[in-house]
């Protein structure tokens, strides 16, 4: 004698709801269910009782999901604070989320909690002029004293100086650190001289007097 066909239809499973009796085959009955997120299948009566199935997928889907998916909402990280859920995109999770400096962004989750992002951008930029802004106040560089920071023009960093000559200037920090500005302009003027003094020069001290009356005259100055 065959295996009794048990009625299912109404009966639930999970979030299966059996709708009717489907087909036989192979000595298995297989009944038409609805699950509770409207998709419709078909599954094997043994499959149901032993629970086995309990949804069409879905259930399982949310179970994956729930698995890698940490809920961040008012977490902080760093200067970022977590606001609310955005979505998930190519199956990573993504957060709408605001900087301490009031910018607002849309942020991997893998991202905050790996501690790769932690600002809107502000942070890196402040850390760059931090780096670039490095106090020379008090500094010499061959005959010029740093006196104090002047300006920023043109994304370059200028500082008051005074020569040992007593000349004040306003110099290019980078110039300083590189060595390219060592004096007001009186250095190489003193070298001049010493060459001719040295007997080094090929020009007469007399012509050397015109050509530094010239150059000063310019507005020239040597450095």
């Amino acid at each position: 004698m065959g295996r009794r066909k048990l009625d299912l239809v109404g009966q639930r499973f999970g979030r299966l709801t059996v709708v009717n009796f489907d087909k036989k085959i192979n000595k298995k009955y297989f009944w038409n269910c609805i699950c509770d997120c409207g998709e419709k299948i078909i599954r094997p009566g043994q499959s149901l009782i032993s629970g086995q199935t309990q949804s069409c997928g879905c259930l399982q889907k949310e179970r994956a999901h729930e698995t890698h998916f940490k809920d961040l909402m008012g977490r902080k990280f760093s200067r970022i604070k977590v606001i609310s859920f955005k979505g998930i995109y190519n199956k990573r999770t993504y957060w709408n989320c605001i900087c301490d400096c009031g910018k607002e962004k849309v942020i991997n989750g893998d991202h905050l909690k790996r501690g790769l992002i932690l600002s809107c951008g502000c942070l890196r930029n402040e850390r760059i002029r931090e780096t670039q802004l490095k106090d020379l106040t008090g500094k010499i560089f061959g005959r010029i004293t740093v006196i104090n920071f002047d300006r920023r023009k043109n994304g370059n960093i200028f500082w008051n100086c005074i020569c040992k000559c007593g000349k004040k200037i306003s110099i290019n920090g980078n110039s300083l650190k590189r060595g390219l500005t060592v004096s007001c302009g009186c250095y190489k003027l003193h070298r001049i001289i010493d060459e001719i003094y040295d007997g080094k020069s090929y020009y007469t001290k007399e012509e050397w007097k015109e050509i530094i009356k010239e150059e000063t005259s310019n507005g020239k100055f040597f450095r």
